[in-house]
């Protein structure tokens, strides 16, 4: 039994001007158009007396194209984070967490202008991490939390 949530949203703009410039009688245009959307889901449930679980996800999907002057910029983002973590409670005086966790974004920009021929422009990064942690209580005024985390990018 658990309880799962999900949550989403989605804008956009699409806006244009023309400012007034005393060195250009046609005015300098400036153009954004954008599209962004965004999940999140999440899930918590216990699985026995002693074991819970939680684990979620999020989603970023960004689009923007700007136009200015004689200039235009497209970039795409894509980004993920999930996660997964569990519980172990031992006793009243020692919990034990363990889980895994990924983030993945690709970013890609591209930039032309009349003078030129263009440039694109390409970030990845995917990290992958494990970790364990333990809260341990000695008494009501001494605890301690330990931790152990490994990554790989």
């Amino acid at each position: 039994m658990g309880l799962f949530k999900l949550y989403g949203a989605f804008d956009t703009t699409n806006f244009e001007l023309i400012q007034g410039d005393i060195n250009d009688v046609e005015g300098v245009r400036f153009k954004l158009d954008n599209n962004n959307v965004y999940l999140n889901g999440s899930y918590r449930g216990i699985l026995n007396d002693t074991w819970s679980m939680h684990g979620g996800f999020s989603y970023t999907h960004a689009k923007n194209n700007m136009d200015i002057i004689d200039r235009t910029i497209k970039d795409t983002e894509n980004s993920l984070h999930t996660k997964l973590k569990f519980k172990n409670r031992i006793n009243n005086r020692f919990k034990l967490y363990f889980g895994a966790e990924c983030f993945a974004t690709n970013f890609k920009e591209k930039y032309n202008d009349a003078s030129s021929q263009g440039s694109t422009y390409v970030y990845d990064n995917n990290i992958a991490a494990a970790f364990a942690e333990a809260d341990i209580f000695i008494s009501k005024n001494l605890a301690f939390k330990t931790r152990v985390r490994s990554e790989y990018s």
